[in-house]
């Protein structure tokens, strides 16, 4: 299952692979704790889903089962629901140029795992953005690009 967490406010794209998830000629759903949503198997057989919206922040078992209530994934698993990011300010505001100098952004949930910052277009490298707390990370600004 990929990706294993979302945003509380719903609209990731969870997608499951496996083998004969097609075969069960039943319409399926995923359940993410006690919410539900609609799969779809594409054409390479793996399912897709959306997550729903949820009132809660944490983990929540996921199944995929289909109508009959047959479960139709292995062993239990969990996603992940998070407080969306948001940024409140960075620090400083502006910079060079040519780049390479680091900021402190400053907001609410952040993530350290898979944390990178985005400028414009570019986004930083895994190893240039740093979490250091739910609200704080630091990211190394790239050059500028397009005259910007």
């Amino acid at each position: 299952m990929s990706p294993s967490k979302g945003p509380m406010s719903g609209g990731s794209r969870v997608v499951i692979k496996g083998q004969g998830l097609e075969a069960t000629g039943r319409d399926l759903v995923c359940s993410f704790g006690e919410l539900v949503s609609a799969a779809a198997v594409g054409n390479d057989g793996a399912v897709a889903c959306t997550s729903p919206a949820s009132g809660l922040e944490g983990r929540v078992s996921f199944r995929l089962s289909d109508n009959a209530g047959q479960v139709a994934s292995g062993p239990v698993t969990e996603f992940l629901y998070y407080v969306a990011p948001r940024i409140v300010s960075v620090v400083p505001s502006r910079g060079p140029l040519s780049g390479d100098s680091a900021v402190r952004v400053y907001g609410e949930g952040f993530l350290a795992e898979g944390l990178r910052c985005r400028f414009g277009s570019t986004l930083t490298d895994v190893r240039d953005s740093r979490w250091l707390s739910s609200t704080v990370a630091m990211c190394v600004v790239p050059a500028a690009t397009g005259g910007r």
